[in-house]
C-alpha cells in the first residue's frame, strides 16, 4: 500500500515558491522538469498518515522532513530519529514506515527492558501508530 500524504498545515515551512515564467535561458518547463526545477517543486515537510504495512495503522499523522541527498530523497521523523531512502518521495516515505513499523515491533517485544531513551521513543511511537494484530 502506498503512503498517504497529506498538505502540510500553514504553520509548517515549505521549499521556495515558484512562478511559472519563460526562462531568460531559454530553457523550457519540459527540460527544467527533469532538473533542478523538478526538486525545488518537493515540500520540505509533509504530513503521512500511513506506514504501508497492513500489520500497522496511523492513529495521528507525523511531520516528516524530506531532503534530498545527492539524488537520494531522505524522509526523516526527527522525533524518533528514525529515516527511510529512495528514489522518490514516495518510495522514501515508504522506507520510513518499514522503519518505523520495525521499530514499534523491535521496541514492543522489549518493552520491560528499555533505556530512557528508548522509553521516550516508544511513548512517541504509541501516540501515533497502532498494531491492527
Amino acid at each position: 500500500m502506498a503512503p498517504m500524504l497529506a498538505q502540510a498545515p500553514p504553520d509548517v515551512q515549505l521549499s521556495k515558491s515558484f512562478e511559472v515564467k519563460g526562462d531568460p535561458r531559454g530553457h523550457s518547463l519540459k527540460t527544467l522538469w527533469g532538473g533542478s526545477f523538478a526538486h525545488s517543486l518537493r515540500p520540505e515537510q509533509i504530513l503521512l498518515g500511513t506506514l504501508g504495512n497492513l500489520g500497522f495503522r496511523f492513529i495521528k499523522p507525523i511531520i516528516v522532513q524530506l531532503e534530498n541527498r545527492e539524488g537520494v530523497v531522505v524522509a526523516s521523523w526527527p522525533e524518533v530519529d528514525e529515516f527511510g531512502t529512495g528514489t522518490s518521495m514516495s518510495s522514501a516515505t515508504e522506507d520510513l514506515g518499514r522503519t518505523v513499523a520495525e521499530l514499534y515491533c523491535s521496541l514492543k517485544a522489549d518493552q520491560a527492558n528499555l533505556g530512557p531513551d528508548l522509553e521516550r521513543v516508544w511513548l512517541k511511537l504509541q501516540e501515533h501508530v497502532v498494531s491492527r494484530r
